[in-house]
């Protein structure tokens, strides 16, 4: 599982996923389970992760409970 920061300081989490999406069609890769994190929350960043699934999004700051309840439903989903 990523839990992945869509506005990072260095970069953004688009351009991680972008290199993160090739390697996994390029591997044929199972789809790993990824949790976009954001201080702007928007619903439909899935259209900028190039189509890959996004598991759920979450808006900061985060709680720790908020944290294992996503993780758990994640983990089940499975």
């Amino acid at each position: 599982m990523i839990f992945l920061d869509s506005q990072l300081p260095d970069g953004s989490g688009v351009d991680f996923m972008a290199y993160f999406v090739r390697v996994i069609r390029e591997r044929k890769g199972r789809t790993v389970p990824v949790v976009s994190m954001s201080g702007n929350l928007v619903r439909d960043q899935e259209d900028l992760y190039l189509g890959y699934p996004i598991q759920d999004y979450l808006e900061k700051p985060i709680s720790k409970s908020l944290f294992l309840n996503v993780l758990g439903a994640v983990k089940s989903a499975r």
